[in-house]
């Protein structure tokens, strides 16, 4: 057998030092359930609030050993509100002036708590996610307003885990 082989049988066997902790290693343990009410808006496109809602308990039940449940029987409870929606151009048609390309932007305000004991463990503050939005292919603000909120979602939970 090769030295090489040899190597490689060898740095799997020890694992090379690496621990795969796995999605529940990130999380605080003393957490099982998170009260996900309606996402609140304090600007006038209404339909972000039911898509980032379902989002976030989509991305909350797939990525973290967490189960949702209602606030009287959660440990915990995660309030987010949107604060700003807006489209940015980022390039026009030289032609006409026709933005080709903007970029769809929400921010959100994010607190998540233990019911229990009152402690704030994440707070964010203007969190802001862009999506792609491409008007003059004839992609209309459902599409980008869908992909922020996914993308959104997915960074607050990603947040939720390194925040205690």
């Amino acid at each position: 057998m090769s030295r090489l082989a040899v190597l490689a049988m060898a740095l799997v066997a020890c694992g090379c030092g690496y621990r795969l902790a796995g999605p529940a290693g990130l999380y605080p343990d003393n957490i099982e359930t998170v009260a996900i009410g309606t996402v609140s808006n304090e600007t006038f496109e209404r339909a972000d609030t039911a898509r980032l809602t379902s989002a976030l308990i989509r991305e909350l039940e797939t990525r973290t050993p967490y189960r949702t449940a209602p606030l009287a029987r959660a440990d915990s409870v995660l309030e987010v509100t949107i604060t700003r929606i807006a489209r940015r151009t980022t390039s026009r048609n030289p032609g006409s002036a026709i933005p080709d390309e903007q970029l769809y932007v929400v921010l959100a305000d994010v607190l998540w708590k233990d019911v229990r004991t009152g402690k704030v463990l994440l707070r964010l503050e203007n969190f802001e996610q862009t999506a792609a939005l491409y008007p003059t292919l004839g992609e209309s603000g459902f599409i980008s307003s869908q992909e922020a909120a996914e993308e959104l979602a997915a960074g607050i939970v990603e947040a939720m885990g390194g925040a205690w």
